[in-house]
């Protein structure tokens, strides 16, 4: 027969386990409402998801592409991630696009690693700028070549832990970098406004720029300014140097069509003293103009095509969102009519 203090014991325990469970449940409704709270509260400052861009993201396109069947591989530097529309682009021409730019690269390494890579068998847009095209300039080069050896030797654990915290961003505004509570406590100690980024990224690596959400007048400004200062620091190829280039973009393109892929280089459009300072520094007739003639690819400039040089560059260099969805959608029309996606 249990005695009294026995049962008096188990009665203590019970409550306590009962207490204990109420508390952490307590513990854990506090603790979703308040990432609730604080995910609703940045949301109805207007931030939404944004992806922190890096190499292993960018390597896991880089390798999602290689498994395609249909891959259009988009390659170049910020003005194709902020204007040409991927979705838009999957949705008119029925093939998977994959956003393979560097903000600020150089893209030809990139077209060079798609050549010599025999597991790519697709085609390639690239945004090739004059300043690529027909300058000597190691910046944004190192970067993009950074990226790649990063590309080849990273281990799996790596590729897990990028594609668990791309799930976390593009579900959760407070996971993004500029909400990361050192990036939140630097801006009030500057006693500066926390505003939302106008060009979040996206999972597949597509920037909607909304230029309506930033200081358009200062960033039109800055962005003449650094121009002017690369253009003005750019060693223009000599003529044998461009004529090597040439050669080598000529063999790029021809090994990604030997396996039946095709290549398309598109100038997006540039404007006001931005368009000024580039053709000034490498004019269109002394280096685009040769590389169309010498190169059997497709070729579209702005210039060629009214559909294409209405459009207007918000800071002199890159196209609103909703611009951008349309500039999509007359690039594809174009090589469509080429059969380019054939």
């Amino acid at each position: 027969m249990p005695s009294s203090t026995s049962n008096s014991n188990d009665r203590a325990a019970k409550f306590l386990n009962e207490r204990w469970k109420i508390f952490w449940l307590a513990v854990v409704v506090f603790f979703l409402v308040f990432v609730a709270s604080w995910e609703a509260g940045w949301r109805i400052f207007g931030f939404e998801p944004n992806i922190t861009d890096d190499w292993p993201v960018w390597s896991e396109i880089r390798r999602a592409a290689n498994k395609s069947g249909t891959a259009v591989a988009l390659v170049g530097s910020s003005r194709i991630m902020v204007g040409m529309e991927p979705e838009v682009l999957e949705e008119m021409t029925k093939t998977d696009v994959f956003m393979l730019a560097i903000d600020g690269s150089n893209p030809l390494p990139v077209l060079q690693h798609l050549a010599e890579d025999p597991n790519f068998i697709g085609k390639v847009i690239c945004s090739l700028p004059p300043y690529w095209l027909a300058g000597s300039s190691t910046t944004g080069e190192d970067r993009t070549l950074k990226w790649l050896r990063k590309y080849s030797a990273q281990p799996l654990s790596s590729r897990i832990e990028t594609r668990l915290l791309k799930f976390v961003q593009s579900h959760l505004v407070f996971r993004s970098s500029g909400l990361s509570p050192q990036q939140i406590w630097s801006k009030w100690y500057l006693d500066e406004p926390i505003l939302p980024p106008y060009a979040p990224m996206r999972p597949d690596r597509y920037r909607k720029a909304d230029y309506s959400r930033t200081d358009l007048a200062s960033l039109r400004a800055s962005r003449v300014q650094r121009t002017r200062e690369l253009h003005r620091q750019l060693e223009i190829l000599q003529p044998g140097a461009f004529e090597s280039r040439i050669e080598r973009i000529r063999l790029y393109v021809e090994k990604i069509q030997d396996r039946g892929g095709k290549v398309a280089f598109i100038r997006f459009p540039s404007c006001g003293s931005v368009r000024e300072i580039e053709e000034k520094t490498v004019p269109r007739e002394h280096y685009w103009d040769i590389f169309a003639e010498r190169v059997s690819a497709y070729f579209l400039h702005f210039e060629d095509y009214a559909r294409l040089s209405d459009f207007k560059c918000m800071d002199g260099s890159h196209l609103n969102y909703d611009d951008a969805e349309q500039f999509t959608r007359e690039v594809a029309k174009l090589l469509l009519r080429r059969d380019f996606f054939e």
